[in-house]
Parts: C-alpha cells; structure tokens; sequence
C-alpha cells in the first residue's frame, strides 16, 4: 500500500515542491474527498454491468483509498472542457489517458509516463 501511495504521489505533482505536495494532499485529507476529472474511454474510466471500470479508474481508486478519502469523478463533455476544469481548480488531478503534446503541456502539468501506446489505423 505505501509503494502506490510513493507511485502516485510522485505522479500526482511531480514539477512542485514536496511542501507544496503535501499541503494539496493534507487539504484533501481534510476534504475527505480526491476529486478526479477522467473521460468515458475504455482505458479510462466506463461502465461496464453497472460497474465502474478503466484502468485509470482503478488507479485512482486506490490511491484515495491509500488517502482514506473518497472518490469523486468528473467527466467533462470534451476534452476542451476537461482541460478548462482542471485549470479552473474544480479536480485535484485528470486520470484521463491523454496524449501529451506541446499544446498541453502549455496548459498542464503532466505526471510520468506509466505506460507507452503506439497508436494505429486498421482499415479492412
């Protein structure tokens, strides 16, 4: 359990003194609450049986679980809108699979990479 919790607290601010880390986390502690802004995506964040499911899902699931605190999940409309709330401080972090690009590291501050994915068109 403390390995996940080292795992995200790396990836939750990783660009940001460790004071500055611990102040976000202790104010979510005392919240009670890790608000997450995701997107439906099979990788992310779905329902599947009336279940929630997504690898990004189960992630920060844990890692509220490691806070003691629940979880609670946005899902914008687009990705416009996604990026807009995570500015505007509405989510403590995105759990959304995104693709990092020049364009959004101008307006985020992305984690280390967990996992690479190479991108592909099949056609018949």
């Amino acid at each position: 359990m403390k390995t996940r919790f080292l795992f995200f607290l790396c990836w939750l601010l990783p660009l940001v003194s460790f004071s500055a880390v611990a102040n976000q986390l202790d104010h979510i502690q005392q919240r009670g609450e890790l608000t997450v802004i995701s997107r439906y995506t099979p990788t992310a964040y779905h329902h599947s049986r009336e279940q929630q499911q997504g690898l990004e899902y189960e992630l920060v699931t844990r890692f509220a679980a490691s806070l003691g605190v629940k979880l609670n999940i946005i899902v914008p409309d687009n990705l416009d809108h996604l990026i807009h709330l995570l500015n505007q401080g509405h989510a403590d972090i995105a759990a959304a699979g995104l693709t990092v690009t020049e364009q959004r590291q101008a307006l985020l501050r992305f984690g280390p990479s967990y996992q690479q994915i190479t991108q592909q068109l099949v056609y018949r």
